[in-house]
């Protein structure tokens, strides 16, 4: 297991350590972020608002889909704002290109077992 420690500045904004025990409890295999205030990229539509992408080992994301509802819960619990989740492979298959690729190539890796 790694989480990003060695990005000391995500480490100031992120609780690291809560977002892998939520990582560890939902069978994350790796979990980016995106649109962190501050981060220069613009992020998500509101500044209180957070993107997740999340990749499940063996892509089991329970029943209906259950997983992605309740960890985008437990983010923002710990986010202390409103996360949203997204299946990293969703983003990378269906959004509009301009939108895919600036998530994409800024999004950084805090989790990855």
């Amino acid at each position: 297991m790694s989480i990003g420690n060695d990005k000391t500045e995500l480490a100031t904004k992120l609780p690291l350590d809560r977002i892998a025990e939520i990582c560890r409890q939902y069978g994350v295999s790796e979990l980016s972020v995106y649109g962190l205030a501050g981060d220069g990229e613009g992020g998500p539509q509101r500044e209180e608002e957070i993107l997740f992408l999340v990749t499940f080992h063996n892509d089991d994301f329970g029943p209906w889909g259950s997983k992605l509802d309740e960890i985008e819960n437990d983010l923002s619990g710990v986010m202390h704002r409103k996360a949203h989740v997204a299946s990293r492979r969703g983003i990378e298959q269906s959004s509009p290109p301009p939108r895919r690729d600036r998530i994409l190539s800024s999004a950084q890796r805090i989790y990855e077992s």
